[in-house]
């Protein structure tokens, strides 16, 4: 096996660019297949198994019923801008009721909504189908009728009000598209001076989440590149073997990428910061190969040699004595993440699916992409120091 793994580092220091152009192209298909990685909304239903009781009745309320659906709540709060001015103070008076109203009746209107409640509803009923006048009335209604739904729809000290919206069990794309048609309706409806309105509910917080996950992986990854970047360098003590000693991780994380897609597996909110944890892992692949060189670089660099050869037997030794240990230390490390897939929670499996790729990425990397490079640049420099 030893003289196998000689082999092939002699292999890479003899012809480095063609080692670089099969990266290259590994690369190249990776970075187009990473145009199929998907953002997976975050649902709590996915977190369990299929099989889990809890589970299966939802989906059958679901399939029996067409209900097990969520809600988004708008949520409407008097916050006068002006004392002793005519804002409304309470909900019940005529005009947040008339905002209420209108916001209700275009919220009805909307494809994915099974259902609107309000507290302008309510008064409907209990006052012939109309809004009442005036606050006295609808203090006199609330008094009368007792209705528990008054409760739900306006706090106990009627600043605030709320208008609640049933959605069925939909994809997620409808939610989505269903959360930026109720914000649109938010916007566009003027309301009266000193009322603030929000939003929440899972849909929102969904589209919240999915909005985030780009970005987040985004800064997290750059974060972590950067850091490991300067403690390789200072542990190095040279640019030059701290950069390339990256390279594992850089081109690496582009392949596991690449897979992702290739697999069709998704990103989601719980598995963002998988490519931080595999770079944090994966650098010590790139550094076990860059520093094992430098040190047969040192030990062989005799007179008589000219540096080609040191080079390259320097190469064919590193490759022989570091291939086995990695390759060790990544079996273990799949083994320990593909046996998160035992556990009874999804994504503790998408984690350990995503990780495994990870890793072997980077170790193919690690034994490709980085000798390549380092037989370059110390061939270029012309020396061995």
């Amino acid at each position: 096996m030893g003289s196998v793994l000689y082999r092939y580092g002699e292999f890479i220091a003899s012809r480095p660019y063609v080692m670089l152009l099969l990266a290259l192209a590994a690369t190249g298909a990776a970075l187009w297949a990473q145009g199929f990685v998907g953002v997976e909304p975050f649902s709590q239903r996915e977190l369990l198994p299929e099989h889990f009781e809890s589970i299966k009745a939802i989906n059958f309320i679901r399939d029996e019923f067409g209900t097990a659906g969520e809600t988004i709540t708008a949520v409407l709060e008097s916050s006068p801008e002006t004392p002793e001015s005519n804002e409304p103070r309470d909900m019940r008076e005529p005009e947040a009721l008339a905002y209420i109203d209108i916001l209700h009746q275009k919220l009805e209107r909307l494809e994915s909504v099974q259902s609107v409640g309000s507290l302008a509803e309510v008064l409907r009923e209990h006052n012939g189908g109309g809004l009442p006048k005036s606050l006295n009335s609808v203090q006199e209604i609330m008094r009368s009728s007792a209705d528990p739904r008054f409760e739900r729809f306006i706090s106990r000290d009627f600043s605030m009000s709320v208008v609640i919206v049933e959605v069925p069990e939909i994809s997620e794309e409808e939610k989505d598209a269903l959360a930026a048609n109720v914000k649109n309706i938010i916007a566009e409806t003027p309301k009266p001076a000193g009322l603030e309105v929000g939003l929440t509910g899972a849909p929102l917080i969904s589209d919240e989440l999915d909005s985030r996950i780009g970005p987040t992986i985004a800064s997290t990854s750059s974060f972590s590149f950067i850091g490991i970047m300067l403690t390789v360098i200072l542990l190095f003590t040279s640019i030059r073997y701290g950069l390339t000693s990256l390279l594992g991780i850089a081109f690496g994380s582009i392949w596991a990428i690449g897979l992702i897609g290739i697999l069709s597996l998704s990103l989601s909110s719980s598995t963002s910061g998988a490519l931080s944890m595999i770079m944090g892992i994966g650098i010590d692949f790139g550094i076990q190969v860059a520093n094992r060189y430098r040190q047969e670089l040192r030990r062989l660099n005799y007179p008589h040699l000219k540096v080609r050869e040191i080079v390259n037997e320097a190469m064919a030794i590193t490759m022989e004595n570091v291939i086995t240990p990695m390759s060790i230390t990544t079996l273990s490390v799949l083994i320990g993440f593909r046996a998160m897939s035992l556990g009874q929670l999804t994504l503790l499996a998408d984690l350990g699916n995503i990780m495994s790729l990870g890793v072997l990425t980077t170790m193919l990397a690690a034994i490709t992409v980085v000798p390549s490079v380092l037989i370059l640049v110390t061939k270029k420099g012309g020396k061995t120091k």
